[in-house]
């Protein structure tokens, strides 16, 4: 309390300056807070090695943004932040993870299931599509991955034997609909449907929805 009454005192800001790295996490959140951490590579660079350098760039965030650049991202818990954030616009978020290093963003599963909510909401063609197949296969949010499917589904028209292979990646019961004649149930949750109406509407599967709220889906090859 007293640290911040006497920050409220001086009108000096902390450019580069190199005692910055001493400070505790406490005293530089009230730095930043009172506004005497400005935008610049020098804090940039120093603050990088801190643990308030996510909280810097959201705070700085319109020249974050203006200035962006993949090396601001320099490890999965700083995407994390920043990707997760309400601060930035879904599209602002999908441009944002275009730049993120791809070492980075398969560094958890955390950050994928981030990426890949993201992705299924906003403009799919952000990214690679193998890198995209990599984070389905390191997120572990099950509504997540199945919405990313359905999603992929209808942005890379999909033929029926790509369709086989995020199923199987899905496992479980989606893994049963790449048997022919198959019959499967899925609890009616807004991510199944999705699923079943993107593979419906490719001609995989015909599907029904009973009063209980189950799907039932019936392969048809």
């Amino acid at each position: 309390k007293a640290y911040k009454s006497i920050i409220d005192s001086f009108d000096k800001q902390f450019d580069g300056d190199e005692r910055l790295k001493n400070l505790d996490t406490e005293r530089l959140k009230v730095l930043l807070s009172h506004a005497k951490l400005p935008f610049s590579d020098k804090n940039t660079a120093l603050l990088k090695e801190t643990d308030i350098y996510a909280d810097y760039l959201l705070f700085h965030r319109l020249d974050f943004f203006e200035n962006k650049q993949s090396s601001y991202f320099t490890k999965a818990e700083v995407a994390e932040k920043i990707l997760s954030s309400n601060k930035f616009t879904l599209e602002q978020r999908n441009e944002l993870l275009s730049i993120v290093p791809e070492n980075i963003l398969m560094g958890s599963p955390m950050l994928a299931n981030i990426a890949i909510d993201i992705l299924s909401n906003s403009d799919m063609g952000t990214l690679k599509e193998n890198t995209i197949i990599e984070l389905l296969q390191k997120a572990d949010n099950k509504a997540k991955r199945v919405r990313l499917v359905a999603s992929m589904i209808d942005f890379f028209d999909y033929d029926f034997s790509k369709i086989e292979e995020l199923l199987r990646m899905l496992g479980g019961k989606y893994q049963e609909m790449t048997k022919a004649f198959s019959r499967v149930t899925l609890t009616g949750n807004d991510w199944n449907i999705s699923l079943a109406s993107a593979l419906s509407r490719k001609g995989f599967i015909s599907y029904s929805k009973d009063e209980d709220g189950k799907i039932r889906i019936s392969t048809k090859n």
